[in-house]
């Protein structure tokens, strides 16, 4: 009897453990940035504005990725939900015609245009990364 109740201990205490590890590691894990931390470059929404204009322009309106119309279809969602619902369902002809690349610097145009801040890196082609940019209205200051 001895021998069972210190193997039930030693087992809640790893797993005490291991939830304290996961718990204190989890804020650390996904990093939230915002828009308007500057999550692309000016080159990468230039490349993404001719994609935009080769293979979304003859459907799409751009006013509707800019703007009012913008910020309340995607306000307090992530890049990586616009990536996706970009990349499953456009071009209308060929949902996924595009690589992963071309998405991402699609959704990085369409930063620009809502005049989110340019930076010094790349936004990259990878669903942490999209995931942990949200989007949201300019901070008052």
């Amino acid at each position: 009897m001895l021998f069972r109740s210190k193997n039930i201990l030693r087992s809640v205490t790893v797993i005490a453990i291991l939830m304290s590890v996961t718990l204190l590691a989890a804020p650390l894990a996904a990093p939230q940035k915002s828009v308007w931390d500057g999550v692309y470059t000016a080159d990468q929404a230039t490349r993404g504005q001719k994609t935009y204009d080769a293979e979304c322009s003859r459907c799409h309106e751009l006013s509707s990725f800019a703007g009012k119309q913008f910020m309340d279809a995607w306000k307090g969602q992530t890049a990586g939900d616009l990536y996706d619902n970009i990349s499953s369902a456009m071009p209308m002809d060929a949902p996924g015609k595009l690589d992963k690349q071309q998405y991402v610097d699609i959704v990085t145009y369409m930063f620009k245009l809502n005049e989110f801040p340019a930076g010094q890196e790349e936004l990259k082609a990878d669903k942490n990364v999209l995931q942990g940019v949200k989007i949201e209205p300019k901070p008052a200051h």
